[in-house]
Order: C-alpha cells, then structure tokens, then sequence
C-alpha cells in the first residue's frame, strides 16, 4: 500500500547485509523492479582508483587487464569483507576483479586461503566456460599487489570463508 516504505526497508535490507554487487540480482529474484539505495556508512571514493592501481589494472584471479581507451574495461575494486559487514575500504580488504571473479567472490563461488590461493567451491558446475573461467584457478596463487602495498589480511579472508564461501572447497588443480 506504501511503495515509499517499502522502497526503503529494500535498501536497508540490501545496505545492511549484502553487497552491492548483488543488490539488483536480489531485486530481480523477488520481482522488485527498482529500489533507491543510499548507504548509511560513506564509501571512500579512492578506494576504487587505489585497489585497481595496486593490482596494476589487472584481475588478480585470471589477469583480465582490459581497456576501452582509457578506462579500465570490466576491472572492479572488490571487498573481500563486504563494505555492508563493516568491512573497510582499505587496500588489505580489496582486491582488483574482472566482473566475473568479482561476482563469484560475493556469491561465495571463490575464496581465499590463508596463503592467498584460490579456493572454488565444489558447489560450482557447468561445462568448458566454467572449466575454462572458474575452475582451472582452484588452487592457484591469487596475482599479489604491487611491491609495497599490502595483501588482504587474514582476518578478512576468514571471514569470507566462514560468512560466504560455500564450502567445501574444491581439489586443488594447481
């Protein structure tokens, strides 16, 4: 009855227990067509441009370092913590990401172990694109930031693993 009201309980909803990157395939599984977001807790607008600089414009799972002329094609500054769990805009919680690994990241699909290699969840099935695009990092070391800048930290990737990994993880192909 309330359009307004429900628009804002979405985006609370959204804000405080997902990323954003999974914001509109959430509005779209429960046939909501749009609701405005405004986060409550800022962003730092330089998070983006220094996790992309770190990891030299390059996906830090598969490389993927595409451009259309001079902006970063596909390239996103991913939180290994999510922003929306408190999770902060700091280079040891970010990670470069091609909009693929990105996505898989926030699903759960991909994780980090303790030494920074790949974890794929056993969950995850489909044919050669899969094979080609997911499966084949399992086990891989993840591309390290530029000599300098600081991994994702331990603690970040724990709790990845025990709040979005969906495990268990798969055999190592490395």
């Amino acid at each position: 009855a309330n359009p307004d009201a429900v628009n804002i309980i979405a985006a609370r909803v959204l804000e405080d227990n997902f990323p954003a990157s999974l914001h509109q395939d959430i509005l779209d599984a429960v046939g909501m067509p749009w609701v405005a977001t405004r986060s409550r807790r800022q962003r730092d607008p330089a998070f983006r441009e220094t996790i992309i600089r770190i990891y030299e414009h390059r996906c830090a799972v598969c490389g993927f370092d595409g451009r259309l002329g001079r902006s970063d094609l596909a390239l996103e500054a991913a939180h290994v913590k999510w922003h929306s769990a408190g999770g902060p805009d700091t280079e040891d919680n970010g990670l470069a990401l091609c909009s693929l690994h990105h996505k898989a990241l926030d699903l759960g699909a991909i994780g980090l172990d303790a030494e920074h290699r790949i974890l794929v969840s056993q969950h995850v099935h489909g044919g050669q694109m899969v094979q080609d695009l997911l499966l084949r990092f399992s086990g891989h070391e993840l591309r390290a930031p530029c000599s300098g800048a600081a991994n994702v930290i331990r603690a970040y990737t724990d709790w990845h693993f025990k709040q979005v990994f969906k495990d268990p993880p798969r055999a190592s192909t490395a």
